[in-house]
């Protein structure tokens, strides 16, 4: 498990890290990721090392999903208007949460400043009402920044 949380800190490309409190048991790890000012492209890459390291390890696939917080401009991506310009991130992203592999999770306090709506996001993409205090209670509740 060691080896997979490590995976985890060296892929994650500038996501928001902390230090990794003390261990949590093997079988309770899990695992999220906050989100700001990453692109597209940046996103997709994170979503397929999330989708090899599941093909990979079956450790992956017996947790909860890695959350994923979205709590900036990478969200626009992810908007119904935009489904055609990120068709392969947001089916990446759809199927991958079908999968139980990722959870997305957009800040809907970043959403109201945006004059953006719930209606407005794929159906498969839930909402927080505010995304840094969402992380801040995984982190509590033992999850991981990887």
């Amino acid at each position: 498990m060691k080896w997979l949380a490590s995976c985890f800190l060296v892929l994650a490309m500038g996501v928001v890290a902390a230090p990794l409190q003390s261990p949590v048991p093997q079988s309770e790890s899990r695992f999220m990721a906050y989100l700001v000012k990453h692109t597209p492209t940046e996103l997709e890459y994170l979503f397929q090392r999330a989708a090899m390291l599941a093909q990979d390890s079956s450790e992956v696939r017996q947790h909860e999903p890695i959350v994923f917080i979205l709590h900036g401009d990478e969200t626009f991506a992810f908007l119904n208007a935009n489904a055609q310009r990120f068709s392969n991130l947001i089916g990446l992203a759809r199927q991958l949460d079908e999968q139980h592999i990722i959870d997305v999770r957009v800040c809907e306090a970043w959403m109201l400043d945006h004059g953006i709506q719930r209606a407005d996001l794929p159906d498969f993409i839930d909402t927080v009402p505010n995304g840094p205090e969402y992380g801040r209670q995984l982190k509590q509740s033992g999850y991981l920044y990887f």
